[in-house]
């Protein structure tokens, strides 16, 4: 099984170079509910503007520069879930770190020098058969002076110090506790964190800032509102998701309780969703697997602006959008696509 980094003109969409990786372990079979999903190439590479970190599961973590040449490959684990799904999580990359979430391979959540791949420092439970099920992208919190990586795992919320990798402070949820799955990455607005996942989803609120175990009478709310795989978008005081049953979702931030519910319009099938909502221009645009890319008012009041689709294209949209310099850029299974104004 092959992977491709592809370099892509942002511009004209031509390729400007392409590396193959080959494996070095073999990866969980293409069969079940797990990966046929998603595929192998869940993972989106991250960049510091001087070289590319790329996750390969099994294969581990990668660094190559802006023209292709690997720096270096480091090994992460090679595991399976007993789920066998396959994995999903993304690095992200702070001051001279990068973060990757592999408790699936290696049991850990690891920090990596970005220069030569070294492992800055690695934390991992005594007891990880559950924590496993965690497949979101650990989120970077600021959170008073100093910035912390924070991961939701089945039952439970960790925040790390992002140079030493000691544990800031934790708390026991209702998210995903009792062998379910927690795909969201947690998100932050004002001075709230908000996770959800699991299934039957759940959601909370907890107050930044704190140390040592966060006790549940100090959470700020919960809410039995959540996606299942998307993360939720904060926006205003509010926020919004599309769920699996193809509604929209508003929460109010500061309380949890439902602002909106509503089914949205859909010519066709009903819209699936495991992209993330990015809010652009006061707008929140939603990429469902299956019906297009959904355009709401990014307020409190539920208003459906467009369902846009690209008519000939039936491949499967499992990725969240990215934006810049005014476009939107969009990639199912099979394509890449860059949407623009006139």
């Amino acid at each position: 099984m092959m992977r491709h980094l592809v370099c892509v003109d942002a511009k004209t969409g031509k390729s400007v170079w392409q590396k193959e990786l080959k494996p070095t372990k073999s990866e969980d079979s293409y069969s079940g509910m797990g990966v046929p999903e998603h595929g192998y190439a869940t993972s989106t590479p991250a960049t510091d503007g001087k070289a590319i970190y790329v996750f390969l599961a099994k294969s581990g973590m990668a660094a190559f520069d802006l023209k292709g040449k690997i720096l270096w490959q480091t090994s992460v684990g090679s595991s399976s879930s007993r789920k066998r799904w396959g994995s999903s999580s993304s690095p992200i990359i702070h001051g001279d770190l990068v973060f990757i979430n592999a408790l699936q391979e290696g049991h850990k959540i690891f920090a990596l020098n970005k220069t030569d791949g070294k492992i800055a420092w690695q934390w991992g439970p005594d007891a990880y058969s559950s924590y496993q099920d965690a497949y979101g992208t650990p989120s970077l919190v600021k959170a008073k002076d100093k910035t912390e990586l924070v991961l939701a795992v089945p039952g439970e919320i960790w925040s790390f110090d992002t140079k030493k990798g000691d544990i800031v402070w934790y708390t026991y949820t209702n998210v995903g506790a009792g062998r379910g799955n927690v795909s969201p990455s947690a998100i932050t607005g004002g001075d709230a964190l908000y996770v959800f996942g699991g299934r039957p989803g759940s959601g909370v609120a907890i107050k930044l800032g704190g140390k040592g175990e966060v006790k549940e009478s100090s959470q700020l709310w919960t809410s039995r509102n959540s996606p299942y795989v998307a993360s939720p978008v904060y926006h205003e005081g509010h926020l919004y998701w599309m769920d699996r049953s193809g509604y929209a979702v508003c929460l109010n931030a500061k309380t949890g309780k439902e602002t909106y519910r509503e089914r949205l319009q859909s010519s066709g099938r009903t819209p699936q969703f495991y992209a993330s909502p990015v809010v652009v221009d006061g707008k929140i645009i939603s990429v469902s697997r299956n019906a297009g890319a959904f355009v709401l008012e990014a307020k409190p009041k539920f208003k459906q602006l467009a369902q846009n689709t690209f008519a000939s294209d039936r491949s499967v949209f499992n990725a969240s959008p990215a934006v810049s310099n005014n476009r939107l850029f969009l990639r199912s299974d099979t394509h890449l696509y860059c949407v623009a104004g006139e």
